[in-house]
């Protein structure tokens, strides 16, 4: 059987660091789009951003309470009110942070077809926008939380570094017999 779906990238990967680039060219967006939709609900995630995926450009797909939607270029305009929820991340398997959130945001946007819009939005799927956002200015959920949630998370942050490393090797020792 064929595994069709795209790789997931996972903490200390660097390109979880990187901020993504503006998006342009719409083209090929609902096939990428779809993609990252089928990774996003095989995972069991309600987001995923394309630089979880290794794709370094603005766009990110949710669903939530039966809405989906695919969302290009956001840029948070106003943040209000306060929310700290605990998070998961795809990223971070077997993970949740508490990370302090605004309640509600403003946030502007391109759709699929390149228009550009501007909403609010409140409750989870603020934090959940805020989120996927925060994954394409380059910023990690370890990056918002306090030092103790990080220490909660000590064995399982080491062992990822740990599998990180050693596909680095992995892929070190196979360019060597090329």
């Amino acid at each position: 059987m064929e595994n069709n779906l795209l790789p997931l990238v996972v903490y200390p990967d660097p390109k979880l660091q990187t901020e993504c680039a503006v998006i342009t060219d719409y083209e090929p967006l609902e096939h990428i789009a779809g993609k990252m939709y089928e990774l996003m609900k095989t995972a069991e995630g309600v987001g995923l951003a394309g630089n979880q995926i290794g794709l370094l450009h603005r766009i990110f797909v949710y669903e939530h309470e039966n809405k989906k939607g695919i969302i290009i270029n956001p840029q948070i305009l106003k943040h209000e009110g306060q929310a700290a929820s605990y998070e998961g991340c795809l990223s971070f398997p077997y993970c949740r942070f508490k990370v302090p959130r605004a309640s509600k945001i403003t946030m502007q946007y391109n759709t699929i077809t390149g228009e550009e819009k501007t909403e609010d939005f409140e409750g989870f799927i603020a934090v959940l926008f805020q989120h996927e956002t925060d994954h394409l200015n380059g910023l990690r959920i370890i990056d918002k939380t306090t030092a103790a949630e990080k220490q909660k998370h000590k064995k399982i942050i080491k062992v990822l570094e740990y599998h990180y490393e050693k596909q680095l090797e992995k892929l070190v020792d196979k360019k060597k017999e090329t």
